[in-house]
């Protein structure tokens, strides 16, 4: 879930609080979604493995695919507070956990949500944040693996809870 910014636009938090930008679901696999924010806009991205049944992945997965086709049938407007990239995906979650996740501020101020995740056991446990987000920025990686045909294996690699993927 993110805004979607149209050629003249740049990002503005206060323009998110007046309707300054439509929500869009982006869809794309995982070499193009990563790729564009580290080796294009240079940004820092983390990889955490989350503690998570696979039935509720698939639950979330298609909560994604809903929230799409919502989208498509009633179009709707970033909010930097009510509806950003963390709380509508917070409740996406928090229905398939039948609402067992407390508010918190963390959930507005996206840099704290991994502090927030931690404390409910989203994790994979037995590591601190600390070693997860160490191991999880996966940035480098990324900018070094750029059009390798093993691009998946190679950021995952460090990453705690992930196991090593196979050699092709």
């Amino acid at each position: 879930m993110e805004i979607r910014k149209e050629r003249h636009e740049s990002f503005s938090e206060i323009g998110g609080f007046f309707k300054e930008f439509e929500m869009s679901v982006i869809a794309a696999d995982e070499r193009d979604i990563v790729r564009v924010r580290t080796n294009v806009r240079k940004e820092d991205v983390y990889l955490y493995r989350l503690n998570m049944p696979k039935p509720r992945m698939r639950s979330l997965f298609l909560s994604y695919v809903d929230a799409a086709n919502g989208l498509n049938e009633t179009p709707q407007y970033y909010n930097t507070i009510t509806a950003n990239c963390t709380t509508i995906v917070f409740a996406m979650i928090n229905h398939i956990v039948s609402g067992a996740l407390p508010l918190d501020y963390r959930l507005i101020f996206s840099g704290y949500l991994p502090s927030y995740i931690i404390d409910v056991n989203g994790f994979m446990p037995g590591f601190t944040l600390e070693q997860l987000q160490s191991g999880g920025a996966i940035s480098a990686r990324a900018q070094a693996a750029d059009n390798a045909p093993d691009f998946s294996r190679r950021i995952r690699e460090g990453v705690p809870g992930i196991a090593p993927l196979p050699q092709p």
